[in-house]
């Protein structure tokens, strides 16, 4: 699942007065056109979102479901009117920077009926985009119109190709009586609704109870010739798949697990549930762990990758399997640096599929065990950066740069966070100190190229003369790069210099790879180290105890 925001919304099913109602909007005003297209992320409006690719009625375009939750305290500080006002806008550009789709929206709830709600749930928007296999930028913006609090985000989404979708998706249908958090739903959406969060509590109907006699239990596999010989079937294809590891074939070995699961939960006589590949895995798992304890490191690494294939593909009770896998085997792993980087590396692999819930625990029991960990602060810190908490995005990079100070990434986020939050002329100029020191540090790459934008942008508020001279510096330093150029031409205009600017854009091109928006890409894309590094030692260390897991499997042959 992907984190993005959509709208194109009518009215919710909550109370036959309709306190939730949606208007189409005109168009999106210039401050909000800019903020969208600058590639920026933040705010004070902490949001999240879910996005699920079906096949659409075209057979050209796949149909993105869309589920935006915002924060309600956040939706509700400053609000004096009865009616709560959003504005939601959503740009999705290609690959080539052009406009493919937009949803310009605005939700109205009424406060009296539905206030608590708010606060205590926050708001859902529901609604669905229409996109032909790509790769898009979706910038999203979520404001409150009558208190200006806003969040503005920049996410990456991949569409496939609509013919490689499954043609029924796992969705949700709309709740009977309405939802405990005010839901505003799109009639694009048809019959069913995008899934909910995966950390959304199951809620029961608020009018039909099921008597406990209702509620069976899943079927085990029988305890019978039949049942056996299937679970013996099913734990031997398994190991058949472990020895392709053992090997050294390691992409054999994932594409014959993926393979036996999808066959087993495919079945159309007595198909095999998740629970019970669990147990299966699991158990074959803990035997060999058993045999030689060397080998649950191998095998960790395995359903991690899994879990990786898995979300990746949507295989949704796939990446179940593994996940559980790889906690039960995990529990019986007995080294605690090896345990604490799986668990560091899956636990954010956890948070960035959308499992919000169950990643945050696994990385706070690593913090448990090392409250300076490099992974787990920077992500946190990215996490509540993103969601608009600078605060916290400050105290996580703090912490993280007392154990690390060598990070460099941290070093540029902590600034910039500081800098947002920024509420004196005292802490302006401290932010302003340190991005002239890494100014000084840097060699090129792209936190020279943030640093020198994120710098003038602080300068131009109250020196605009100090602005243009730190942007010529930086474009003697980074001959042509765009988002420079376009500032200087700002600070210029600004200035009433109105040939300088025009000067300074004459002969601009569009950006390479290198250019300054993706430098703001690249500082809005998950941090990459030291995460790739530490995923890339499990690699090495898992190759290297292939021999003892191929020795384990000869030991506990039948």
């Amino acid at each position: 699942m992907l984190l993005f925001v959509g709208a194109g919304l009518v009215s919710s099913r909550i109370g036959a007065a309709e306190p939730i109602r949606t208007l189409s909007a005109a168009g999106v005003g210039v401050e909000s056109a800019a903020l969208l297209m600058s590639g920026q992320q933040g705010g004070d409006l902490p949001m999240t979102a879910l996005a699920l690719p079906v096949r659409g009625d075209r057979g050209d375009k796949a149909r993105v479901l869309l589920r935006l939750r915002m924060d309600g305290p956040a939706l509700l500080a400053g609000q004096t009117r009865d009616v709560l006002r959003i504005e939601a806008s959503l740009y999705a550009l290609g690959s080539g920077g052009g406009v493919q789709a937009s949803l310009l929206e605005t939700v109205e709830i009424d406060l009296a009926p539905l206030r608590g709600s708010v606060e205590g749930n926050g708001v859902d928007l529901l609604g669905s985009l229409d996109l032909r296999p790509g790769t898009y930028s979706l910038r999203m913006l979520v404001r409150n119109l009558d208190t200006g609090r806003l969040g503005v985000r920049t996410l990456p989404l991949a569409v496939p190709d609509p013919a490689s979708l499954e043609a029924s998706p796992p969705l949700s249908p709309p709740p009977a009586e309405g939802d405990a958090r005010p839901t505003a739903r799109s009639a694009s959406l048809g019959a069913l609704d995008p899934p909910a969060f995966p950390d959304d509590p199951v809620a029961a109907s608020p009018i039909v109870s099921v008597p406990a006699a209702a509620i069976t239990a899943i079927p085990a596999i029988p305890d019978t010739a039949e049942g056996r010989r299937l679970r013996a079937a099913v734990r031997s294809s398994y190991r058949e798949a472990l020895a392709r590891l053992a090997a050294g074939r390691d992409a054999e070995a994932l594409a014959a697990v993926t393979a036996l699961e999808d066959s087993l939960f495919a079945r159309s006589e007595r198909p095999v549930t998740v629970e019970q590949l669990v147990e299966i895995e699991a158990g074959a798992g803990r035997e060999l762990g058993d045999a030689d304890a060397r080998c649950l490191v191998p095998l960790l690494r395995l359903h991690q990758r899994l879990y990786e294939e898995a979300t990746v593909k949507r295989r949704l009770q796939g990446s179940t399997v593994a996940r559980e896998v790889f906690f039960r085997l995990l529990d019986v792993h007995r080294e605690p640096e090896m345990a604490r980087r799986f668990l560091s590396t899956f636990g954010v692999e956890l948070v960035r599929s959308g499992l919000g819930a169950t990643g945050g625990h696994t990385l706070r029991r690593v913090l448990a065990e090392d409250p300076g960990d490099e992974i787990v602060l920077l992500e946190l810190a990215a996490a509540a950066d993103r969601s608009g908490d600078r605060a916290g995005a400050a105290g996580y990079l703090t912490t993280l740069l007392r154990a690390h100070p060598e990070n460099r990434d941290a070093h540029l986020r902590l600034i910039l966070a500081r800098a947002r939050l920024g509420q004196s002329a005292g802490q302006t100029a401290e932010a302003e100190d340190g991005l002239r020191a890494l100014i000084r540090e840097e060699t090129g790459g792209w936190r020279l190229t943030l640093a020198y934008q994120e710098l003038a942008r602080l300068l131009r508020a109250h020196d605009p003369g100090a602005a243009e001279s730190i942007l010529r510096e930086g474009l003697a330093r980074l001959p042509g790069d765009e988002k420079l150029t376009l500032l200087l031409a700002a600070v210029l205009e600004r200035k009433g210099d109105r040939a300088a600017a025009r000067e300074a854009i004459a002969g601009l091109t569009p950006e390479g790879n290198d250019g300054g928006g993706a430098a703001r890409n690249r500082y809005n894309r998950p941090a990459e180290e030291p995460f790739g590094t530490v995923l890339a030692d499990l690699d090495r260390e898992a190759a290297t105890r292939q021999p003892a897991l191929a020795a384990a499997l000869e030991k506990t042959a039948p």
